[in-house]
């Protein structure tokens, strides 16, 4: 009996360790600030990384048509 409660507080002490290590840090999510313009128009607003600006007219004129 005294084995069974010692193979059980043993196995139950190093699956919680595993699963905690998984957990953290594992997938966690990395966040980056970007840099980004608004262009707007009378009907929409677009947020783009772009440094030509005849480009961004262009997609401005096909998104009010």
């Amino acid at each position: 009996m005294k084995k069974q409660i010692s193979f059980f507080l043993f196995f139950l002490f190093f699956t919680g360790l595993h699963l905690q290590a998984q957990y953290f840090g594992r997938n966690k999510p990395r966040y980056r600030t970007f840099d980004f313009s608004v262009y707007q128009t009378p009907h929409f607003e677009i947020y783009h990384y772009l440094k030509n600006k005849e480009v961004l007219g262009r997609f401005a004129l096909w998104a009010e048509t």
